[in-house]
């Protein structure tokens, strides 16, 4: 049997079970106290005993009933017995789940909890139901839970678990990522209201992770409340300007900083740079913006030259790279371009000491890339063209992780045959065509070393010979998961293949590049992948 196939390991199994006992005592919490609710219309056995009008008078009443009892209150002795199980179950958890698997068990009862609410959505939005879900999400909520990831997919107990934030004095993580239905939601959502509210009491957190709803106002808390702040990232948030440049320089230990696509202006970035370096904050180690300019990426390298981690969203064509020599020990870079001109410099000076790279763009010059960084071990590549040829390329031997999303099927095969060392692919086509490289590949290249493969294609479901071919040729893998396509069609067809993890919606990752025909905002690009992505399928499921 091959590894992929392996038992699903005993910790995980555990997991599982303890989040199924919790989601379904969530549910049954809920169903009893919606069955206290319904009127009970037994007390009259026969019509016949009552005149007319008083049989039309009781037909009324009932129908109203009927259509409003569930906007009613539930009564307080069914909302206590609820408590009060509530209390136990928060002190069996505080008792039972050791302090090192505090933030697993914690994540894993949130998914299930929410997965499983599904089954009474009718429910879910009623008033009587969201203070019973309420008392649930404070059960499961450890008080030790140092790391909290309220994921987009959760369409049930978001606010619930916002709202208990301020009794988490340990959080140390908090991350709330962009979310996909941020078009429809994003200027009527409270959810920066919300955030805000809590972060006074985590005076201990030292990672924040904010997309798109953060504004100055949280900006203001934040940096008041939390100095220990060591991780800063409000990706798109568009409300966050330059006002807010006063309240980040008031961190002292600022490590990583991500102000991609909010709008703090080209100057204010180079005021922020500048006064972290002088507010003897000089631990910046990461660096993430929009369109780079040239003072910016000058004050950047004079002040920052231990700088580890360098991202772009979108690189001018007249940016002086020149200023990249600076960066001695630059070893994470990611760049986006929306033009067609190389960086062929850029990799000169920066290559050498390069361990991770990642490229999106409608084209790349793979050798100029593979010549010049000899030192890679993960490549990030999401093209429509590999500009390559059939020549043997140098530098690959280090390479063990490779992430490829590409229309290219030829510059494809190119590379993956030369890529001898890879423990773990990534492998996203545009072109159901591609898979039938996949033996020209493997006759090259038997892929002797990879451990994790993740393969799919963006236009359907991935063809089930291909996962046959892969399966039997990559002997010594240990994960293996398909994605695209239709859930239930994906599910159907690899049945077959029980050590197969079926994630249909892992290509989000891989296609942030879809329809390269916005060019321009970064913003843009995440529109066209949620109108794409539903075509297709509801995003809630993706992890």
């Amino acid at each position: 049997m091959p590894p992929y196939n392996s038992p699903v390991r005993l910790e995980k199994l555990s997991l599982q079970r303890i989040g199924k006992y919790v989601s379904d005592l969530g549910v049954q919490l809920v169903t009893s106290a919606h069955a206290s609710t319904a009127p009970d219309f037994t007390s009259v056995s026969s019509t016949s005993l009552f005149p007319a009008r008083q049989i039309r008078k009781h037909l009324k009443d009932m129908l109203h009933s009927m259509a409003s009892y569930r906007l009613s209150s539930i009564s307080s002795k069914s909302f206590l017995l609820v408590q009060k199980v509530c209390q136990h179950l928060h002190e069996v958890l505080c008792c039972m789940v050791p302090y090192y698997m505090v933030n697993s068990v914690t994540t894993e009862l949130l998914k299930q909890l929410d997965n499983r609410l599904d089954d009474i959505q009718e429910l879910t939005e009623q008033p009587w139901c969201k203070k019973v879900l309420h008392e649930i999400v404070k059960a499961v909520l450890h008080p030790e839970l140092t790391e909290l990831s309220v994921t987009w997919r959760w369409r049930h107990i978001t606010e619930f678990v916002v709202i208990e934030m301020s009794n988490l004095c340990n959080l140390k993580v908090f991350k709330l990522p962009i979310n996909v239905e941020f078009i429809e939601k994003a200027r009527t959502s409270s959810m920066e209201l919300a955030v805000t509210k809590q972060l006074h009491s985590m005076t201990n957190l030292q990672k924040f992770i904010f997309h798109h709803y953060c504004t100055d106002d949280t900006m203001r808390v934040l940096c008041e409340s939390c100095p220990q702040l060591k991780c800063l990232d409000i990706y798109l948030s568009n409300n966050v300007t330059d006002a807010s440049v006063k309240h980040i320089l008031k961190l002292k230990h600022l490590e990583e900083l991500d102000v991609t696509e909010t709008d703090i202006s080209d100057d204010g970035r180079v005021h922020l740079l500048t006064g972290l370096a002088q507010n003897g904050a000089q631990l910046l180690k990461c660096y993430r913006s929009y369109c780079v300019t040239n003072q910016e990426l000058c004050s950047l390298a004079d002040q920052f030259p231990d700088l580890k981690e360098f991202s772009a969203s979108l690189v001018p064509e007249d940016l002086s790279v020149r200023e990249f020599r600076k960066f001695y020990n630059l070893e994470v870079c990611n760049l986006y371009s929306y033009g067609e001109f190389l960086y062929n410099d850029m990799f000169k000076f920066i290559g050498n000491h390069l361990l991770k790279l990642s490229f999106v763009g409608p084209s790349v010059n793979m050798v100029a890339i593979i010549k010049n960084c000899p030192m890679l071990t993960s490549l990030t590549i999401k093209v429509d063209h590999l500009r390559m040829g059939h020549e043997p390329l140098p530098g690959l031997s280090s390479l063990q992780h490779l992430t490829l999303r590409t229309r290219d099927s030829p510059g494809a095969t190119v590379l993956l045959s030369q890529c001898q060392n890879l423990t773990s692919l990534q492998l996203c086509a545009q072109q159901m065509f591609f898979f039938t490289f996949l033996d020209d590949v493997l006759m090259k290249n038997k892929l002797t070393c990879l451990q994790h493969l993740c393969i799919g294609s963006l236009n359907g479901n991935l063809p089930p010979e291909a996962v046959t071919f892969i399966t039997q040729h990559c002997s010594n893998l240990s994960t293996c998961k398909v994605f695209g396509g239709q859930d239930a069609e994906l599910r159907a067809q690899y049945h077959q293949y029980p050590g197969v993890q079926v994630e249909p919606d892992l290509w989000i990752q891989l296609a942030d590049n879809v329809g390269f025909a916005n060019k321009g905002r970064k913003t843009e690009i995440v529109k066209t992948i949620v109108n794409y992505m539903y075509e297709f399928r509801s995003p809630y499921s993706f992890d």
